[in-house]
């Protein structure tokens, strides 16, 4: 598996925006599913970064999901989790900005792809993020 052509393709996408500013409406959905466009798109982004970079296996094995929970339940089930402290380049960090637990588990509310850890710190490029966030 290449993870610096998924890097390189997820960092060729720096300043994507949506259009109008605040609607969701991307470019991504039109691979993914123009029906999803104006909802949130940070995991379809990735979905999209993965394909275009020739990994589709390596997001969802393959399959689509525009949900953080639904992914993160997934690699939890094949035993891909590592922690922060663990984490690499070319890893999806799932985040909870807020901590709240839904159903007894950790709400998930976002979601990106490393490219670099400092310690417990992750530098992702993600999708759909909002300012003061």
């Amino acid at each position: 598996m290449s993870l610096s052509k998924v890097i390189e393709t997820a960092r060729a996408e720096l300043g994507v925006t949506e259009n109008p500013p605040g609607s969701n409406r991307v470019k991504y959905w039109e691979d993914y599913g123009p029906s999803f466009q104006g909802q949130p798109w940070c995991c379809s982004f990735l979905w999209w970064v993965f394909q275009q970079a020739g990994e589709r296996m390596a997001f969802f094995g393959g399959g689509k999901t525009a949900r953080c929970g639904t992914l993160l339940r997934w690699y939890e089930e094949q035993g891909l989790t590592v922690p922060v402290s663990e984490a690499q380049a070319g890893d999806i960090a799932i985040e909870n900005f807020t901590g709240t637990i839904k159903n007894g588990k950790l709400d998930t509310e976002h979601c990106g792809l490393v490219w670099k850890r400092d310690g417990n710190a992750l530098y992702t490029y993600e999708g759909n993020t909002t300012p003061g966030d």
